[in-house]
């Protein structure tokens, strides 16, 4: 049976990075899946093979949307439902293409939470970033409550459709707006989302969304706004899940908070946060540099997964 179902997001400009986060993966975890979404990727025979990897195309080419991207990952973890070698116990991770696994662990730490909180459907880095700092999301807080009124109904009356594959009639519109506003009301904290560079779902939870038909009924297409992890703590929240933070020393997260990518700048050093004995590391792409050493996304990569880590989850 799968432990662990990676779903993989990928787009042209990650098809070179994604092989150091596949091989991370491989030498890391055990009885996995990788189910690899493409999304817009021109030479995929140049992408990495094997029978751990299965590859799908997106249902929505996203250019660049949010509601497209996330509505890919889930059809890609739906998928997975019903198949033979998944059960209650796997669990589904959402991957970027510049995270990388750095030590092995992952499933056990992340059962081992799941079965003491059984409320929780999502573990991830919900309160504090990587080198200490509180996500603070009053702007999210602040943009649901002006959406519940009519800013929102605006949006998606007005909305553009994701490549225009979705109706575009104003019946749609409303019932979209309608599913929308549903969602905010029964999540006690719509604002809370874990950081999409990976993030780790319950079977359960997958399954109470793709049997309550909310694949289908999807109102994200219509407004650009919504990161995909932001949509994602919507429904956990939604239907009465709770998130988890694990990032603290020897916690499985640290996805975000090390480059600060609107001031092209680096608050902490990736190699000495893995020494914190996290399991998860993203995102690489930025590379590192300060006063005394250089690295490029690739050789960042390597150094982090051949770096000892202070402590593993076994």
């Amino acid at each position: 049976m799968y432990k662990l179902i990676f779903v993989l997001p990928l787009g042209d400009a990650d098809a070179q990075r994604v092989h150091y986060t596949i091989k991370s993966i491989r030498k890391y975890c055990t009885d996995y899946l990788i189910s690899v979404v493409l999304d817009g990727v021109k030479n995929p025979s140049a992408l990495p093979v094997g029978d751990d990897i299965e590859y799908l195309d997106a249902k929505y080419k996203s250019g660049g949307h949010w509601g497209a991207i996330w509505l890919n990952q889930m059809h890609a973890m739906c998928a997975y439902i019903d198949h033979p070698k998944t059960d209650d116990n796997t669990l589904f991770v959402k991957i970027d293409a510049d995270a990388l696994i750095v030590q092995e662990g992952f499933y056990q730490r992340a059962k081992a939470l799941f079965n003491s909180r059984p409320k929780a459907g999502q573990i991830g880095q919900v309160y504090t970033d990587s080198v200490g700092n509180r996500l603070v999301n009053k702007g999210w807080q602040n943009f649901y409550h002006k959406t519940l009124g009519w800013r929102g109904y605006k949006k998606f009356i007005l909305g553009k459709a994701a490549n225009g594959q979705f109706s575009k009639n104003l019946s749609a519109r409303l019932q979209a707006y309608q599913t929308y506003a549903n969602l905010v009301k029964k999540n006690p904290a719509p604002h809370e989302y874990a950081i999409g560079g990976c993030y780790c779902l319950t079977q359960q939870f997958v399954a109470d969304f793709y049997r309550k038909g909310l694949l289908d009924a999807n109102p994200f297409l219509f407004t650009p706004e919504f990161g995909e992890d932001a949509i994602m703590g919507l429904y956990v929240g939604a239907l009465g899940y709770t998130l988890l933070d694990d990032t603290m020393d020897q916690g499985l997260f640290a996805v975000g908070g090390m480059y600060n990518k609107y001031d092209d700048a680096f608050r902490a050093n990736p190699l000495k946060i893995a020494q914190r004995g996290h399991t998860v590391i993203h995102p690489f792409k930025f590379g590192y540099q300060d006063n005394s050493i250089q690295l490029d996304e690739f050789e960042l990569a390597d150094k982090l997964l051949n770096q000892k880590q202070a402590q593993q989850h076994k």
